[in-house]
């Protein structure tokens, strides 16, 4: 699993990642994982005797059947051994005696970016009030040039299509209800940050809010569009040249030329005419349902001042403008 051999799909949860991730597996130098997208071992999977019993990604509803430790770093590093078996064997002596493996593969786990639940588990955490190790350490320490690639949504709009997957139907049955119940819950949620804010520091209240014991699904939710913090976090151990942000707006109004700045980035030749054919012909993967759900004027509103300065911290760090999510 050494790092110039991973590529990872690293955010933002309904961004777009599990359609990219389909898009980006088209290219014929990217192994295609047919078992999985999201190995969630980072974020879920070796914590807790929960997970045990119960299955923290698709694959360990069969592992736990046959009494398998999903907790240990064998069983994570097991999930990718098919794709290191055929990089072995496609692997040639480049240009200067170097390796040259030819073929690349990847996870797409956008919980890695914002879910640091269990950060007051981890070994060097005990008793802090904010985490000293985080999920970013332990990907940097196990793939240390690994290529990590955040698709960015408005954070607003990213919100809501959070609120509402899994339980579109029941949305849609009852939408005012619903609706209804998002803002009062962002209103908890600005109250909350806005009150830690003014007693403990940026860092302290994120993490404070992420893990178990005050943590609630909308939190998690809420968090994620945090974006230029998990940047800022991501910088300190990665090099910059090894992340690649990408708007979802971009993403789906251009998509040839993003999907081309991907595959640059992960150092490998373009496709042929086919191929890109063959990309960009397929079904659009995880979309979104009950668009005509909206929520209200009025949350759509406190959300923006909410993360507006958050959305210039971002845009400030990545030096482009487009990434205040005005349009």
């Amino acid at each position: 699993m050494h790092g110039k051999l991973l590529s990872s799909v690293t955010g933002v949860k309904k961004s777009g990642t599990s359609d990219l991730y389909s898009r980006i597996s088209g290219h014929p130098d990217i192994l295609q994982n047919h078992r999985f997208k999201e190995s969630q071992w980072i974020p879920r999977c070796r914590f807790n005797d929960t997970f045990r019993v119960k299955p923290c990604n698709s694959l360990t509803y069969v592992e736990l059947a046959k009494k398998v430790d999903i907790r240990s770093l064998g069983y994570y590093t097991g999930l990718y051994a098919p794709s290191a078996s055929a990089i072995r064997k496609a692997a040639h002596v480049g240009p200067g005696g170097n390796p040259n493996f030819g073929k690349i593969f990847g996870d797409a786990t956008p919980a890695n970016f914002h879910m640091h639940i269990n950060w007051s588990e981890l070994p060097g955490n005990e008793g802090l009030t904010e985490p000293k190790y985080t999920n970013f350490n332990y990907i940097s320490h196990l793939t240390p040039d690994v290529k990590l690639i955040v698709i960015f949504r408005d954070p607003v709009s990213r919100l809501l299509s959070d609120f509402k997957y899994g339980r579109v139907a029941t949305i849609e049955a009852n939408p005012e209800k619903y609706i209804r119940k998002f803002h009062n819950q962002c209103v908890e949620m600005i109250k909350m940050y806005k009150e830690c804010f003014s007693l403990y520091s940026q860092r302290q209240c994120i993490y404070m809010s992420n893990t178990n014991n005050t943590n609630s699904q909308m939190r998690l939710k809420f968090t994620a569009g945090f974006y230029s913090f998990f940047m800022k976090e991501m910088y300190a151990l990665f090099n910059k040249k090894n992340i690649l942000p990408i708007l979802m707006t971009d993403y789906t109004n251009d998509m040839k030329n993003t999907l081309a700045k991907v595959f640059d980035f992960l150092e490998l030749g373009q496709p042929n005419e086919e191929q890109w054919e063959n990309i960009l012909k397929q079904t659009i993967q995880n979309k979104s349902r009950a668009k005509s759900v909206r929520m209200w004027n009025e949350t759509e509103l406190l959300l923006k001042e909410f993360y507006k300065p958050l959305n210039e911290d971002l845009a400030e760090l990545l030096n482009d403008s487009r990434f205040l999510f005005k349009n």
